[in-house]
């Protein structure tokens, strides 16, 4: 057994150098494994020798030798263990006096706060001792004081009495007029909301009125045009020549075509004017009913904001959306076509009810 880890220790060292060789350098491990190998090849070629020279391992005198200081190292451990535990006790009482020291100089130093806190409190109780002499003279002479108020205000009540009921009453002059202010104030801010609605309707109604201006004055000139034209078509034998009549009437056209754009214009003039009165009215009707609204229910208040936005924030030139008939041949081309329409789609109704009613009439056969 010995020979064969000899054998392993030897390949080893010859493996390390052959790898330094290689190398060219050591490795800190294989320097530390070069140097353990060394050592353990010593001792095994120690041991080998001491096993084939001289038959065992330690001599006699060694192995006395071993056991004398094996003896001598359970006594030096014994007393060392004994030692020890000494230590460990004395360190116990150690620590329990130094607890005791910190709790003395703990209670040393709240005594020592105690002390300056009673010197505190006596050095403040002195100083209030001379407060309450000081607070007591005072005190007689407000009494004093206090008896000649509580005198003079027996003499003054009824006149007190007099101011408290002149106070009750501004008071309700206050509220009173208090009330008037917030009524004006609802009635400018219902002003101040329609206002602008209001000036818009009168600028569309001069508007208006210069409209009909030159709607009328085109009418006037046309029907004065028409009757002079009238009257010079006429011959000696108070018949009317058609042909020179219709030729003189040709100059009414541009007075006819004027009068029809107007009536358009008016038209649409007059939706606009009632669109902006109507939000007029919305805007003066909205602080009254918001008021009221208010004390009822907050969500319909709500509503009634949204309603009121949704109303004045309606574009007015939606009334142009809607085409108008502003002469009575409109009016009426108009209406023979939506007649001719209902008529079509009568005929249309019958057309297709022919097979309906054609297969009826064959099964009643």
């Amino acid at each position: 057994m010995q020979n064969i880890f000899l054998f392993k220790l030897i390949k080893k060292i010859i493996r390390i150098l052959n790898k330094k060789r290689a190398s060219n350098k050591w490795d800190e491990y294989d320097v530390n494994s070069f140097i353990l190998s060394l050592i353990k090849l010593r001792m095994t070629i120690k041991e080998l020798y001491l096993i084939e020279v001289k038959g065992e391992l330690r001599t006699e005198e060694e192995l006395n030798a071993i056991a004398a200081d094996i003896s001598k190292a359970k006594l030096n451990l014994e007393e060392h263990i004994s030692l020890e535990e000494q230590l460990v006790e004395n360190k116990k009482e150690f620590e329990n006096l130094k607890n005791s020291l910190i709790t003395l100089k703990k209670s040393y130093n709240d005594a020592q706060e105690q002390i300056t806190e009673i010197s505190q409190w006596h050095e403040q109780s002195e100083k209030l001792s001379g407060d309450i002499s000081n607070y007591e003279f005072t005190a007689q002479n407000n009494l004093t004081k206090i008896t000649t108020l509580a005198t003079t205000a027996e003499t003054n009540k009824p006149q007190i009495e007099k101011y408290h009921e002149d106070i009750e009453g501004m008071i309700k002059l206050f509220n009173k007029q208090k009330e008037e202010i917030e009524m004006i104030i609802e009635d400018a801010n219902r002003a101040s909301m329609a206002g602008s609605f209001k000036t818009q309707s009168e600028n569309i109604d001069s508007k208006m009125k210069a409209v009909d201006k030159i709607l009328l004055g085109s009418l006037v000139a046309t029907s004065v045009i028409s009757l002079f034209n009238y009257s010079t078509s006429l011959s000696a034998a108070d018949s009317l020549n058609i042909l020179q009549f219709l030729a003189k009437s040709i100059v009414t056209i541009p007075l006819l075509v004027i009068a029809w754009l107007k009536a358009k214009e008016r038209a649409y003039l007059f939706r606009l004017r009632e669109d902006y009165n109507y939000k007029y009215s919305s805007a003066m009707a909205f602080e009254g009913y918001k008021k009221q609204v208010q004390e009822q229910d907050p969500k319909l208040h709500q509503q009634l904001l949204q309603i009121a936005v949704d109303n004045l924030g309606i574009n007015p030139t939606k009334v142009f959306d809607k085409d108008l008939k502003s002469t009575p041949l409109e009016t009426i081309i108009d209406g023979v076509g939506k007649r001719l329409d209902k008529a079509v789609d009568g005929i249309k109704g019958e057309v297709n009810d022919i097979p309906k009613k054609t297969k009826e009439l064959i099964d009643d056969e």
